[in-house]
């Protein structure tokens, strides 16, 4: 008699900068159950976007209101499920013990500096900071490396001295300023100076995004892991923004996949990406790098979003809007 081996599977749902928007949750689990995942993985920004002063109790009232009522609602109906998320460089750190009460509840999972068990044999992380961005929120950002800390530093003084200067001294400062922002990789940022200390970032953040990563790499088998890290890697095709294509991503996050060579890295942050490079997938050595774009901001509600087994990363789907796009080769 011929035995009959029984192959592992293991389906994973995986998207990112939903910012909120209850149609694209509402889409993700419809989704969910269609394929019959058996984990969904949310990579950051989870909460909504807005100019209103109030936006902390505005992202408040979400969690309450919205985000944990619908996941209850979902595991409810799919009690077999499992859901891991994570803030990203949009989302107020002050809720987080919102978020916290909700997995001591059992609805979720954060990923955020912690290391779990997705199956038996492979864990999932995550990881939530960013580099500098020219934004007032500084919640989730760090300085990419020591390198980078150091440079930022001298940035900020040159764009202090900017806002006061006159003619003759703004074009030697200019000249300067850009000559920085371009050795950090930020030639694309803002070139009116209108955010003061425009890279610095929170004081009581000590370490840097390089350090942090490689301290959780010895958490876990690199090899075995999926890390969910919401900044892409730099020089990818994953990390690329309007107006021209620019790399917004991180040196560190890189650096730190052509070290390790994790199993799998799940990405967003910078939504257009996808539709700049037309790829959702880039492969850097052996590691298989995902950023599947973000439309959020679209009224239809388009959900980009990437669905895989983990035992099989050679067939991944990436769904665009109300499309699935498949890999070459692959039947429906």
């Amino acid at each position: 008699m011929t035995q009959i081996m029984n192959k592992k599977k293991y389906i994973v749902i995986y998207t990112v900068d939903i910012h909120g928007s209850e149609k694209l949750y509402k889409a993700l689990f419809n989704k969910a159950v269609q394929e019959n995942v058996n984990s969904i993985v949310i990579g950051g920004d989870i909460l909504p976007k807005s100019s209103a002063n109030d936006l902390i109790g505005i992202q408040e009232r979400f969690i309450k209101d919205k985000l944990i009522p619908m996941i209850k609602k979902f595991n409810g109906e799919n009690p077999y499920n499992a859901i891991y998320l994570m803030m990203g460089n949009d989302d107020f750190r002050v809720n987080m013990s919102l978020l916290e009460q909700g997995e001591k509840q059992g609805y979720f999972r954060l990923l955020h500096n912690k290391v779990h068990h997705l199956t038996d044999d492979v864990d999932i992380c995550g990881y939530s900071f960013v580099p500098p961005l020219p934004f007032l929120m500084k919640d989730w950002q760090k300085h990419d490396t020591k390198k980078t800390r150091k440079l930022s530093a001298e940035c900020d003084k040159i764009y202090s001295k900017l806002l006061d200067c006159k003619d003759k001294e703004c074009k030697k400062l200019e000249k300067c300023y850009f000559n920085l922002l371009s050795r950090l990789g930020y030639t694309h940022h803002i070139r009116k100076y209108t955010v003061k200390g425009i890279l610095s970032v929170n004081k009581k953040e000590k370490t840097t995004i390089e350090g942090d990563l490689k301290t959780l790499a010895k958490r876990t088998n690199p090899g075995k892991t999926i890390f969910v890290i919401h900044a892409p890697p730099w020089n990818t095709k994953l990390d690329m923004v309007y107006p021209d294509g620019a790399h917004i991503g991180s040196k560190a996050v890189k650096e730190f996949i052509e070290r390790e060579q994790p199993l799998l890295t799940l990405h967003g942050h910078a939504h257009e990406s996808f539709e700049i490079s037309g790829q959702f997938k880039e492969v850097i050595d052996k590691t298989i790098s995902i950023n599947p774009g973000s439309e959020y901001q679209i009224k239809e509600g388009r959900l980009n979003a990437v669905i895989f087994d983990v035992y099989n990363l050679k067939k991944m789907r990436h769904r665009l809007g109300g499309k699935v796009e498949l890999e070459k080769g692959e039947k429906r």
